[in-house]
């Protein structure tokens, strides 16, 4: 008999057991349209010398006089940021054979521009230094 007792009790506290909660899952797609208020670009410095510390300087001449446009129109300096710094030797490849060129030297400011409006004056700007690029130009809001 005892085990027959056994079968039941386990028969028993089977069917008290809770049953499976039921769910809901739900699935769908938004759009939003924000009209970007702010502008988020890359300023690259491009260097190459035949010496080192030429190419050095150069970049180094070049990347101060984009930070003092920067600063006419980005107010937190925490909005300009040094993102990449790299130096290399330079080669062509005329005919197939390798020719050095130099030494290259490149630095990437990142900016964020939170007055969108004052875009255009900050590139004519920009170009007018020796900024090598404008790179990676993303437009963004605040809100």
């Amino acid at each position: 008999m005892k085990p027959l007792s056994f079968f039941f009790l386990c028969l028993i506290f089977v069917a008290c057991s809770p049953s499976e909660e039921k769910k809901i899952n739900v699935a769908g797609q938004a759009k939003i349209k924000v009209v970007p208020d702010m502008v988020e670009l890359s300023l690259r410095s491009d260097n190459v010398r035949p010496a080192m510390k030429d190419a050095v300087a150069e970049t180094e001449t070049a990347v101060n006089e984009m930070i003092a446009v920067c600063k006419k129109y980005v107010t937190d300096s925490s909005d300009i940021k040094v993102s990449n710094i790299s130096t290399n030797k330079s080669y062509d490849y005329p005919n197939g054979h390798e020719r050095f060129n130099g030494y290259q030297v490149v630095q990437v400011l990142d900016i964020k521009l939170r007055d969108i409006t004052k875009l255009e004056k900050f590139s004519e700007e920009l170009l007018a230094t020796k900024v090598s690029r404008i790179d990676n130009v993303r437009y963004n809001h605040t809100k």
